[in-house]
């Protein structure tokens, strides 16, 4: 079976860990046999890429002919399909909506003309539409937009032999940090608004000087599991998601976990112990830190990840299904 994939979200040499669970899907897809091609826009180097995209896509379309093209995010089906169109080859479409923005009506950070676009549900939905079917990284996402097409929820899965339990000192040596302190990790990049850093500043500053503070956005992601590993406790205060994978990562890693009420975080920490959802207000969230501090211990949030199925060649598995349904 040939995959196309066409995604504006991939690492490149600028970001090395923008869109890697594109990358890590498209090996896990591999590793199951199937005959895989990506093709990345990318619009964070130039929004003309979409446009250059349409011709780039019809010559590979036609060259590469697959069964079914793959695109990620909303952006990335109007070229794709156009592209599709002019190739004359009548090809399925899947889309994977990942786009926690279709959750909040108000815009977070810059208020530009590209932001403002990020929280319009009509691009979206359009999108939905304009594909054959539809994976949703959570099937609220569908609710929000008024979607009744066909559609599978597929959380993106987590590499569990990457992500996994490490000796927390060993790893804090090799990160040169301090064995006597308290760390607690934010993983996301602290220039992204809507990761809610704002909120988490102010409840750390509430609790105790002893308490050190690692945050994400530039780490090598092969560093990943060992920034986690080093890590008491990992805080995850964003204004809006869909399904975040540093959840995941986090349970994968069986660590203590505070989060906003966002995306499907609720419903994958439910029943894990030392994990905390807090009203995103720094009071209470402070006071979750404390609380997930004070736990002391590992979690079983691994064996989380293994019920609910969201290891990486679960989903692999779950997204080849998908293919084979519609190809029948």
């Amino acid at each position: 079976m040939r995959i196309l994939i066409s995604t504006n979200m991939y690492p490149f040499q600028r970001i090395t860990h923008y869109g890697i669970f594109v990358q890590r899907e498209e090996r896990s897809l591999r590793a199951l046999g199937l005959d895989v091609k990506v093709y990345f826009i990318n619009g964070k180097e130039s929004r003309a890429n979409y446009f250059k995209a349409v011709f780039e896509l019809v010559k590979i379309i036609r060259e590469f002919k697959p069964d079914i093209i793959h695109v990620h995010h909303s952006y990335t089906v109007y070229p794709t399909k156009l592209a599709q169109m002019i190739s004359g080859i009548r090809v399925p479409i899947v889309f994977t909506l990942h786009e926690g923005a279709a959750f909040s009506d108000k815009v977070v950070g810059k208020k530009d003309f590209f932001n403002r676009l990020r929280h319009w549900k009509k691009v979206k939905k359009l999108a939905c539409e304009m594909a054959d079917f539809v994976i949703a990284v959570n099937k609220e996402l569908l609710q929000v937009l008024d979607y009744t097409g066909p559609y599978e929820e597929i959380p993106c899965g987590v590499d569990v032999d990457f992500f996994k339990p490490m000796d927390t000192m060993e790893c804090r040596k090799k990160l040169n940090l301090p064995f006597d302190k308290k760390i607690v990790f934010f993983p996301s990049s602290i220039e992204r608004a809507e990761k809610g850093y704002e909120l988490f500043c102010r409840s750390i500053a509430l609790l105790d000087g002893k308490i050190k503070v690692i945050v994400g956005g530039n780490i090598n992601p092969n560093d990943m599991p060992i920034y986690y590993n080093a890590s008491d406790v990992v805080a995850q205060s964003s204004v809006y998601e869909a399904s975040p994978i540093t959840i995941k990562e986090a349970l994968a890693c069986n660590l203590p976990i505070v989060s906003t009420p966002s995306g499907d975080s609720p419903r994958i920490l439910q029943g894990v112990e030392g994990c905390y959802i807090s009203r995103p207000h720094f009071l209470d969230f402070a006071a979750n830190i404390s609380q997930a501090i004070d736990f002391g211990r590992r979690t079983n949030g691994r064996k989380r990840i293994l019920e609910l199925g969201f290891d990486l060649m679960g989903t692999a598995k779950k997204i080849l299904s998908v293919y084979e349904n519609i190809l029948k």
